[in-house]
């Protein structure tokens, strides 16, 4: 007897690990483009990695969805992703799309392809021939009976998938115009706007504004909105007929959805395979799949009974919310770890749903807040609270039913019955209250640059404001013991303050501290990395007081503007602090000069063109960015115009206005970015006229910038930092060096002349093309770059070379990825130099080196970025022998 595979969704990573955790065998996911749920979380590359490691660990499939109907701006896109699916070594393509089919079977040549529901295979024909094709497994159109999908697994050799549960769509096979006309978003592109599920009704032609109800009949009110598909009742049926895979509906859904419904049909499968001859389907796992968000279950196609449409309303029936998922479980103390999803109060009997075991029943007797401590009455959202309960397992999740009685206490707050009778006598925390003004003393500063104050033992907030000031404020959004407040009037300033010379700012989003002296801010980075190392890394090192700049204006060398419409008139400038609003550009104390003056003829030659400018609201218009980049040895530009469109209008118009009004202008790109994203750059750039590069210098060194190259922004404290890197690891030539996470390579080559051989690591190919350039530009013989994850690459260049003298480590703000330091740890490297943009992730990863045998000396921070709330540090490891 062949037992189906439970083929779970997984929006993001969270629900990826509960499917997993609930007895999935496969996921189904989505990168961030080209799936059809472009709403979910989905999965950028290195979570796609992520997931991969974690589900293989588990003997868990991961399919991942390229199942748009793509369009030839989307097919160009498609075959440097497919390339990077194939090297993740995933364990099937889902694909609809006979031009996306043949990309993959050029560039991905390696995974099985799944054929989407959405291509409409309804019959044995269809499927011998898909399978003639290559395609490994056919996910059956929806709309098959029972006998139909029977016919078409003895006909063919292909696997076949089914869908057993979730939403249905009125289109045949998920295929639907609907959302596009309404809401302008494509269904068969990944956007669709669920305008099946709306309440419609009719306007007479006569009366506008005047809407009649289509009253309720025998065709029902919601004339497009189907119930919800649930087979799990016939599972004897799909392992009879031959179905490879039970496929849940879902990613858009909740992890709650995704626990319940995987544990009900994991159970049910086990169940029947154990006994086939005496299987039974329990009724409670009928009344679990009840106790999720849904519209009334039918048989679907499946065994025909109805015409599936939910006649009475769109809405779904909800009778248990998810109140917390369990984070870990202390058998010393008896209690659960447990992150709230809703609110939570003592007294609620509450039900625990387990991954594996029975479900519990048990009443909430005590609740302290994991961070401070304090027992709690209530919880909310996105606490972390401590919860007396039997045994429980990670990922376990408690429930609570919406149907209690309910009623309300004497300050009108309202609980079920049970709470009520079990706060009686002990008071309730009294609440903030939002709009309410206090006077308080700002005695910090949070990581984020706004000040910190307090109020009634509580935390607040409030930017703009730095320690020394007393201020009234207005609390504007409250949680449990933390608040955050708007500034209404400095009634006494900081001796630490200053007036901004900014005009913009106030509003401008690129400058947290404008308004603190400069020495006041070096002190406050230090104090940063101060704490993040005693309270994130439990250290106690050395931190040197900051390395700041002699005169900390202009010195950035890259600025990314986006162009919009204001009331009709064109702007060009930042995005104001907390949204996409345009502050048009005037002047900037911190960008090069010749950046504004570039930036202010772009977007006077723009509106002379009349070159529309982009609306990422409606995803119209032409120019989205222009990025400007200046090198400061030479004081020459470069400029990237970044367009919707493949044309750029008035092209050669605009590129002689430009260079006539900017004689230092070098070089003119061309780069184009046609997704609805927050990415500036799309994945194809040309020079259009001038330079292919532009060249500027760090001490002894030139290098060649190309318009995607990383390069840091203030050249000067560049040098500064580097010197640093070259004087910690004190090189005498004969060294082996590792630079990981290299970019262009302008660390490691700014040290190769001083060691035996530098060899970079990094993984987008396009720096390492510009980091071999400039070896060969200034005549570096000493460094070699090589692609690819450093924590992959590693474990080899260590078996190659046998001995390596020290690492430099410069990652990304998220630090270094584990398995790197567990390598670089059994390697037993001497010597690692470690840069950072990010003190929370450098104290967690020195934490991991110091417990694993490496002493800290003292670390340097470096203010790269003035005015702004970053800073960089530089800290040595050396390897202690026991």
């Amino acid at each position: 007897m062949k037992i189906p595979e439970i083929l779970a969704p997984a929006g993001n990573m969270e629900k990826a690990l509960v499917a997993m955790e609930y007895g999935a065998d496969a996921l189904y996911l989505s990168g961030k483009a080209f799936g059809m749920r472009a709403k979910a979380g989905n999965f950028s590359m290195e979570e796609l990695q992520d997931v991969l490691r974690i589900a293989h660990s588990r003997g868990v499939k991961i399919y991942v969805t390229v199942n748009v109907f793509a369009h030839n701006d989307q097919i160009d896109l498609l075959p440097a992703y497919l390339t990077e699916l194939e090297k993740l070594n995933v364990d099937g393509l889902i694909v609809a799309d006979m031009g996306v089919i043949s990309l993959a079977k050029e560039f991905a040549p390696s995974i099985p392809l799944h054929l989407s529901t959405q291509a409409n295979t309804v019959n044995y024909r269809a499927a011998k021939f898909w399978e003639e094709l290559g395609i490994a497994r056919l996910v059956m159109a929806r709309e098959l009976t029972r006998e139909e999908i029977a016919k078409v697994s003895q006909e063919t050799k292909a696997e076949i998938e089914v869908f057993v549960h979730g939403a249905m769509c009125m289109a045949y096979s998920g295929r639907c115009l609907l959302s596009n006309v309404l809401t302008g978003r494509d269904a068969n592109r990944g956007e669709c706007a669920q305008s099946c599920r709306w309440r419609y009704a009719v306007v007479e032609e006569t009366r506008p504004g005047e809407y009649m109800p289509i009253e309720e009949d025998e065709g029902g009110t919601h004339i497009f909105n189907s119930k919800d598909l649930r087979l799990i009742e016939y599972i004897p049926d799909l392992v009879r007929i031959g179905v490879d895979s039970l496929k849940i509906e879902g990613r858009m859904k909740s992890s709650f959805y995704v626990a319940t419904v995987v544990r009900a049909y994991r159970q049910a499968l086990d169940l029947y395979a154990a006994d086939p001859e005496n299987y039974v389907l329990p009724q409670e796992l009928l009344d679990e799949l009840d106790k999720v968000s849904h519209r009334p279950y039918y048989a679907g196609f499946f065994v025909p009974s109805d015409a599936g449409i939910h006649r009475p309303t769109g809405t779904y029936i909800r009778d248990y919310d998810v109140v917390g998922v369990v984070d870990s479980y202390d058998e010393a103390t008896g209690e659960a770890v447990v992150s709230v999803r809703n609110r939570l109060y003592v007294g609620e009997e509450v039900e625990v749903m387990q991954p594996h075991g029975p479900i519990l029943k048990q009443s909430i007797s005590r609740m302290n807040n994991e961070d401070s401590g304090q027992e709690l009455n209530e919880a909310h959202a996105n606490y972390t609270v401590r919860i007396p309960l039997d045994e429980v397992k990670p990922y376990s999740m408690l429930r609570v039913e919406r149907n209690q009685a309910i009623a309300e206490d004497s300050e009108g707050y309202k609980h079920s019955i049970a709470v009520l009778g079990f706060l009686k006598g002990r008071g309730k925390v009294s609440a903030w209250q939002v709009g309410k003004e206090h006077v308080i003393e700002i005695t910090g500063l949070s990581h984020e640059a706004s000040g910190v104050g307090r109020i009634e033992e509580r935390v607040v907030f409030v930017p703009e404001t730095i320690p020394g000031d007393r201020v009234k404020v207005r609390l504007v959004h409250l949680k449990e013991r933390l608040g955050y407040g708007e500034l209404v009037e400095i009634l006494e300033a900081s001796p630490d303050r200053r007036r901004r010379s900014c005009p913009h700012a106030d509003r401008c989003g690129g400058c947290q501290l404008q308004h603190m002296d400069y020495q006041a801010q070096l002190r406050w980075k230090r104090q940063q990395v101060v704490d993040a190392m005693e309270r994130i890394g439990g250290l106690d090192v050395e931190i040197l007081p900051v390395l700041g700049m002699d005169q900390p204006y202009h010195y950035r060398n890259k600025a990314q503007l986006p162009l919009g419409t204001q009331q009709g008139e064109l702007v060009m400038g930042f995005f104001q602090k907390g949204s996409h609003d345009i502050v048009d550009l005037q002047t900037c104390e911190i960008q090069h000069p010749l950046i504004t003056k570039l930036a202010l003829a772009v977007k006077r030659s723009v509106k002379e063109l009349s070159i529309e400018p982009y609306d990422e609201v409606s995803h119209t218009g032409v120019l989205r960015h222009a990025v400007i980049r200046v090198s400061f040895s030479e004081e020459k530009l470069m400029l990237i115009l970044v367009t919707r469109t493949p044309d750029l209008p008035a092209k050669q118009e605009l590129i002689a206005k430009l260079t006539s009004d900017v004689p230092e202008l070098v070089s003119i790109a061309h780069n184009t970015n046609s997704r609805v994203t927050n990415v500036i750059l799309g994945p194809k750039t040309r020079t259009i006229w001038g330079d292919r590069y532009l060249m500027d210098t760090i001490g002894h060194l030139q290098y060649a910038i190309s318009p995607g190259s990383f390069f840091q922004v203030n050249p000067m404290q560049t040098k500064v930092l580097y010197d640093l890197v070259r004087d910690a690891i004190q090189l005498t030539g004969s060294e082996t060096i590792l630079d990981l996470y290299c970019g262009a390579g302008t660390i490691g080559l700014y040290l190769a002349s001083q060691t035996k051989a530098v060899i970079g690591v990094e993984t987008f190919a396009a720096a390492v093309e510009d980091a071999k350039y400039n070896a060969t530009l200034n005549g570096v013989e000493e460094a070699t770059f090589l692609v690819g994850k450093a924590e992959e690459v590693l474990p080899e260049l260590i078996r190659e070379h046998q001995r390596v003298d020290g690492v430099i480590l410069d990652p990304p703000r998220k630090g270094c990825d584990p398995s790197l330091l567990e390598t670089l740890v059994t390697s037993k490297i001497p010597k690692i130099c470690y840069v950072s943009c990010n003190p929370g992730t450098l104290a967690r990863d020195l934490n991991y080196l110091h417990e694993h045998g490496y002493s800290i000396g003292s670390i340097q921070p470096v203010d790269m970025f003035p005015w702004t709330r970053h800073v960089e540090c530089v800290a040595l490891m050396s390897r202690v022998e026991k």
